[in-house]
């Protein structure tokens, strides 16, 4: 695993055919990973402490910051058959970072059964390491009032 900084790679080559070649060979590379591509928790906190919403700002919506007020907030529409829920979704959180939709009949009771979600093709303002994601219940065949939200879990 790589982390953000200089890597030190190294690399053993033995040749199938030692005619002419000195095997095996040994090579040390360095890579470095830019941070701009890696995400950093303490640098995104900016000094503050988690929270509960200090984590759905980090999950959803794609602030740059913990002190930021550049996120997009989720988006709810509906037809006749299905209720959405469009939300900037972070890909390169922490690891076990976690966003799922949840549906419920009331403000008590919640599943992830019968979510489905899928990956938008609007891309407009999303910021690099985030996805634009739809969540979606059926209307159809359930209870005549629904909700759907999004939940964010961290380890």
């Amino acid at each position: 695993i790589l982390s953000v900084g200089t890597n030190t790679l190294t690399a053993i080559f033995t040749a199938s055919n030692a005619t002419n070649y000195v095997s095996p060979l040994t090579n040390t590379v360095s890579l470095v990973v830019n941070s701009a591509y890696a995400f950093n928790l303490t640098e995104w906190l900016k000094g503050q402490t988690m929270s509960p919403a200090i984590l759905a700002k980090l999950a959803i919506g794609g602030a740059s910051s913990a002190l930021a007020n550049d996120g997009e907030i989720p988006v709810v529409t509906l037809d006749s058959d299905k209720l959405f829920l469009s939300a900037i979704v972070r890909t390169n959180g922490p690891v076990g970072l976690v966003v799922v939709g949840e549906v419920g009949a009331s403000l008590t009771n919640w599943s992830t059964n019968g979510v489905a979600v899928t990956t938008s093709t609007n891309t407009n303002e999303v910021p690099v390491g985030h996805q634009r994601r739809v969540f979606s219940i059926d209307r159809s065949n359930s209870a005549t009032r629904q909700f759907l939200r999004l939940k964010a879990t961290m380890p």
